[in-house]
């Protein structure tokens, strides 16, 4: 089987839109620092507006920002893994076609 793969350093933000999901971020940012991932940074509404404009956030919103995240893009992923892998540090989703 020829196995066609792209590593994809785009980052990732994940979104915080109630106080009960920002104090979720924050033991995620905590979590992912303590883990030693690189580029974790937790943002404020402002911030957030700031770099995406169009977002439409409620007041108190909040956002974490990993700048060092990547997606691993491959046309057979879905005959190597049979069940989504999930780690503190990684998470592999499938899907088919």
């Amino acid at each position: 089987m020829l196995l066609l793969a792209t590593l994809q350093a785009n980052g990732s933000v994940l979104l915080a839109t109630s106080p009960d999901e920002v104090v979720q971020l924050e033991a995620r940012a905590a979590m992912l620092t303590q883990q030693g991932i690189k580029g974790v940074r937790l943002m404020a509404r402002e911030a957030l507006l700031r770099e995406e404009p169009a977002l439409t956030l409620p007041r108190g919103s909040a956002g974490l920002l990993v700048a060092t995240d990547a997606q691993l893009v491959c046309s057979q992923l879905s005959e190597l893994v049979t069940e989504p892998v999930v780690r503190p540090t990684i998470s592999v989703c499938f899907w088919s076609r």
